[in-house]
């Protein structure tokens, strides 16, 4: 099973994923990523905070384990895709540990 590394990219730098996961292939990363994405906008909605920033500049650049990156989702993208984002709130969405 291939393995993926989720980095969170922003206007002031990247937060590299250490760990990363197993998945089945390139699909199941970029809806990890799309849930990710959600996820992290609902904790910052939830805390007061303003979601034009993520969707100006924030995105998730997911590798593999060569460090060679498969695909990238915009938070901009992943407001616009699948479940809203009251499910990423209500806990639907699959974690990811450095967006936290």
């Amino acid at each position: 099973m291939p393995h993926y590394f989720f980095h969170v990219v922003t206007s002031e730098g990247v937060a590299i994923d250490p760990e990363g996961q197993d998945l089945a292939g390139p699909e199941a990363a970029r809806t990890e990523a799309i849930l990710a994405s959600k996820e992290a906008m609902a904790d910052h909605l939830m805390g007061g905070g303003s979601l034009q920033p993520f969707l100006d500049s924030y995105s998730i650049a997911v590798s593999d384990v060569e460090g060679v990156t498969v695909l990238t989702v915009d938070f901009r993208e992943a407001a616009d895709t699948g479940p809203a984002l009251s499910s990423a709130v209500a806990g639907d969405a699959a974690p990811l540990g450095l967006l936290h």
